[in-house]
């Protein structure tokens, strides 16, 4: 469960890629295709020095009509211009997304509200999204900004989106995905007296905001009307004011991945 946990904290906004990419090109094509199910591998090259490389088994569902989606553990509403991945123009969401912090050590779910704003053109896709948790844990923000661009052949077999972006967390919010309390570090100590194997994270705490920034992209091969291969892989940059953080030995988040999708 632990590994789980971790990668679903740093990659859901991959998954969130891979479930929307095959279904993007369906359901134009079809008019009907709501749901898409499927399973995947995601390995993950954790930034904290103690806990390594995890390869972990992904499942994933999705929903999507024409204002209610659900995308992972994201969902929401679209108020303007719902899901017609293939149609120019202004578009505004506002969603829930879950949240599991950074780190296999360190596990806590909270959930953030918020809003997802954009514009789409023949020049590709550019959104910014404004997070706020809303469960008191940390009562921090997040805003993500993203370019994309879509490739495809004429009948949408093969399709290819390139990402870049960055992550702007507030000081709350980063203490919170990055940092280490003492209670947190005591209690890894009490593990580890047990179990030598497992991680002891040092105290830590970013004084400020942090900027990270990312670049991806997701391959999407569909073999007929329902059934899609996927592959995918981001790196983002970490801040320097997190890697300062003695218990991380990368300056990077590394994620790849693959798997294969059913949408009816």
């Amino acid at each position: 469960m632990q590994n789980f946990t971790a990668i679903l904290n740093m990659k859901m906004a991959l998954c969130i890629l891979v479930v929307c990419a095959p279904r993007a090109a369906l359901a134009e094509e079809r008019g009907g295709g709501k749901w898409s199910v499927g399973a995947g591998m995601m390995m993950n090259s954790s930034p904290f020095a103690a806990e390594g490389t995890s390869v972990t088994p992904i499942p994933y569902v999705a929903y999507e009509s024409e204002g209610l989606f659900l995308q992972g553990i994201e969902g929401g509403y679209h108020i303007t211009a719902s899901a017609e991945e293939k149609k120019a123009g202004f578009f505004l969401d506002v969603l829930g997304r879950g949240r599991f912090r950074a780190g296999e050590t360190r596990q806590k779910f909270t959930v953030d509200l918020g809003l997802r704003a954009g514009m789409r053109s023949d020049f590709g896709v550019f959104d910014v999204t404004f997070l706020q948790d809303v469960t008191g844990t940390s009562n921090g923000q997040e805003v993500i900004g993203a370019y994309s661009y879509t490739f495809h052949d004429q009948r949408y077999k093969w399709i290819f989106t390139p990402r870049v972006g960055m992550s702007w967390m507030s000081r709350k919010m980063a203490n919170y995905v990055w940092g280490v309390t003492q209670a947190q570090h005591n209690k890894m100590v009490a593990d580890n007296l047990g179990n030598s194997d497992k991680p002891v994270l040092p105290v830590y705490e970013p004084e400020a905001a942090v900027m990270n920034y990312f670049a991806g992209a997701t391959l999407v091969h569909r073999f007929d009307d329902h059934w899609s291969a996927f592959a995918l892989g981001q790196v983002t940059r970490l801040d320097r004011k997190i890697t300062d953080n003695p218990g991380i030995d990368k300056d990077y988040d590394l994620t790849l991945g693959m798997g294969v999708s059913y949408s009816f």
